[in-house]
């Protein structure tokens, strides 16, 4: 009787032990293991965000330096760049600063087109006259205190005995269209 008392004993201590067992693990450890997944879920995603928003950071700062710079390039230039802009006025100053050395063939005005800040301006110039004059005219044009470019410049059927030849080039304007903030 003993013998059974004490595997009896062990029976309901097993049991105990089995019920409490499955009341530990249902009542505290399985919600406190949902819990801590559900807050590695948390986490996980919570790092994700971080991530995006130090990436955003990276191009915002990245952003932040192209506007300083062209903040500071329209300081730096922008007082090099029309603030105005009349087709026949530009036109006029053209026909003015070639004055009467040259014969002018053509003027060819192709439009302003806006980039952005600016626009640009350009003409098609044909003229025939004395070489040694040409490229005076070309350093008087674009040095007139604005940012001016010539490009295209081409000189043709140079005469020997007068010293004149064709001459043709393209002028650019360019015309402020947002002032600097």
């Amino acid at each position: 009787m003993k013998k059974i008392l004490f595997i009896l004993n062990i029976v309901v201590s097993l049991a105990v032990i089995g019920v409490g067992g499955y009341f530990f693990e249902t009542k505290f450890y399985g919600p406190l293991r949902e819990e801590l997944d559900q807050l590695a879920a948390e986490e996980e995603n919570k790092e994700k965000i971080l991530d995006e928003l130090l990436a955003k950071n990276e191009n915002y700062g990245a952003t932040l330096g192209k506007l300083e710079k062209a903040r500071e390039d329209y300081y730096t230039y922008g007082s090099f760049f029309r603030e105005d802009w009349d087709d026949a006025k530009m036109l006029a100053y053209l026909d003015d600063t070639i004055g009467d050395n040259f014969e002018k063939k053509g003027f060819l005005y192709k439009g302003l087109e806006a980039r952005g800040a600016y626009s640009v301006a350009s003409f098609d110039v044909k003229i025939k006259g004395p070489v040694g004059d040409f490229s005076d005219l070309l350093v008087k044009l674009e040095n007139d205190g604005y940012y001016t470019e010539i490009t295209d410049v081409n000189v043709s059927e140079y005469s020997y005995d007068n010293n004149v030849s064709d001459e043709s080039f393209t002028i650019v304007f360019y015309v402020l269209t947002e002032k600097g903030q």
